[in-house]
């Protein structure tokens, strides 16, 4: 498996783990958005938004979208 979708350790610096569309996805999770909305927003399908919100949960070590909210304003990607 590629490092690309390999976890790595909390002491690793959280912007090498998700690439720039992966942030995105990330923060229009942090606002709410569905998958169709974060898809016309991104001028994706739907397919690729899940595609992407499956490797920032792998990514980032979490189980749900609440650890991945969490993550984000952990690591300063969103703030409330």
């Amino acid at each position: 498996m590629s490092t690309e979708f390999s976890p790595v350790n909390d002491n690793e610096d959280p912007s090498l783990r998700l690439s720039k569309r992966e942030i995105e996805v990330l923060r229009l999770i942090c606002q709410e958005r569905t998958n169709q909305e974060m898809a016309a927003a991104l001028f994706v399908s739907v397919k690729t938004i899940e595609g992407h919100r499956e490797r920032i949960r792998y990514k980032t070590n979490t189980k749900n979208i609440a650890g991945m909210v969490l993550y984000a304003i952990k690591h300063g990607i969103f703030e409330v």
